[in-house]
């Protein structure tokens, strides 16, 4: 896997990926459904897959790392995984002023167009980005009306009692002190 963190620097001989994007906290099985698909369309477009995170969380960098909120993964550990799953791109950024001021058309135009090249996009439909959730599907749908990529909206993964598999529901059974829900859920031993 090829991580890049720098939107500054050139990726070599990308021409097009199969991208999502998030936090991806704990890479749990909702995010594993949702890079599986990636994978899926990757292959069968015969282009590289990708996903794209942040560093800091956005969470902490706006609260100025005083969130209460633990994380489910560092970001060794989430490259680890990620790894793992055969991604052939992990586009790590920065989060920093530059990219916390970027308006929503800003980061699709500069970010997934012009710097990762994005053919697909895989997102959750709660999937917001850009200063102060300027970007949403809504804004993604309008790019690919005008050709600039394919959007794809998974379903959500879910337990055996049909809850949304996330990351706070996660955090939510490790509160409770229910490990082994919380390690089926991430589909892996907890990390941390």
């Amino acid at each position: 896997m090829h991580t890049f963190q720098n939107i500054k620097e050139t990726i070599p001989n990308l021409k097009g990926c199969v991208l999502t994007i998030g936090n991806f906290d704990g890479v749990h099985l909702g995010h594993q459904k949702m890079i599986r698909q990636v994978k899926d369309i990757a292959k069968e477009q015969n282009m590289p897959s990708a996903v794209m995170s942040f560093e800091p969380h956005p969470r902490d960098y706006f609260s100025h790392g005083q969130s209460n909120e633990k994380r489910l993964s560092t970001a060794d550990e989430k490259r680890k995984l990620f790894d793992s799953m055969g991604l052939d791109y992990y586009f790590e950024l920065t989060f920093n002023e530059d990219l916390a001021s970027m308006s929503g058309t800003e980061f699709i135009e500069q970010i997934l167009i012009e710097w990762a090249k994005a053919n697909y996009i895989v997102v959750g439909d709660n999937f917001y980005f850009g200063k102060g959730k300027s970007g949403s599907v809504t804004l993604l749908r309008e790019y690919e009306a005008k050709g600039f990529f394919t959007v794809q909206i998974p379903d959500y993964a879910r337990d055996q009692n049909g809850e949304i598999i996330s990351s706070t529901y996660i955090r939510d059974c490790l509160a409770a002190g229910d490990f082994e829900k919380a390690k089926s859920l991430l589909g892996h031993p907890i990390q941390n």
